[in-house]
Parts: C-alpha cells; structure tokens; sequence
C-alpha cells in the first residue's frame, strides 16, 4: 500500500509540474521562425503559412540581410508580370537560387534578365525542398507558360 501512495504521489507531482509548464508556455509562447518581428535582427518578416507549400513569401517589398526584396503578387522575388510576350525562363529552387543575402538587382536572373531577351523568373524560396517546388511549380510557375 506504501508503494502505491508514493506512486500516486510521483505521479500527482508529475501531471503539476507539466500542468504549471503547459500554462506558462500558453503564456509566454516561444517566437516562430515565420513570425520572428523586425526588431529581432533588422529584418521583416518574409513568409506566410501556406498548406500545400508549407511556407510562402510575403508579398511586397522588404528589407533582409544583404538588400531590397521585392515579392510579387504570385510569391515570386520579382517583378509584376504582364500577359507574357518573348520567353520565360523560371528559376525554381531553394535560399542559393533565391539570392539570398543580395539585392534584387544583383540576383542572378537579374542579371541575365539584363543581357538576353528573355523574361528570368526567380521562383525560388528559402528553404525549400523537391517537393515544395515541385508544388510551386505546378500550382504557381505552370500558368506562367514558361518555354525553361
């Protein structure tokens, strides 16, 4: 019977001790990766939850490490793009496609945008995986009618 009552007891302090840590992390909730403030580091914050691609970019014009950031309405880093009218070249993949760290104009479909007469998409996100731009490609980059 001993026993049992300091079993009860142990587990009577366990389920307190979790209940207290339960209700101060409800309280003092830890800051998401997705919603870190400007004041944490200088940066914006430059993603959005999304449910097929996990995460998207903000739309709009931000401020991160390295320079200027525009996001367009479609979650690429670009700019607005009309009814399309010479070819389109996308570029899908992850923070090193992205341009991470640099200025929009120093992006590297930026730069061929500047030098061949083609439209240089950059649809890359930070972090992404195969299967987030495989999403992204067919959800986002196929309606762009891209001839790369």
């Amino acid at each position: 019977m001993r026993r049992a009552r300091r079993l009860g007891l142990g587990l009577g302090v366990a389920a307190l001790l979790f209940a207290v840590a339960e209700a101060w992390f409800r309280a003092h909730p830890p800051p998401s990766v997705l919603d870190t403030p400007a004041s944490a580091g200088g940066d914006e914050t430059l993603m959005n939850g999304n449910p097929w691609l996990l995460w998207e970019l903000l739309p709009g014009d931000h401020l991160e490490r390295g320079g200027h950031v525009h996001v367009n309405a479609a979650g690429f880093r670009d700019r607005e793009r009309g009814p399309k009218s010479r070819p389109r070249v996308v570029a899908l993949g992850d923070s090193s496609v992205y341009g991470f760290g640099n200025d929009d104009a120093d992006v590297f479909t930026s730069k061929l945008e500047a030098q061949v007469p083609a439209d240089f998409i950059n649809a890359a996100v930070p972090g992404y995986s195969s299967f987030q731009a495989l999403n992204a490609l067919r959800g986002r980059v196929l309606p762009l009618e891209p001839d790369v």
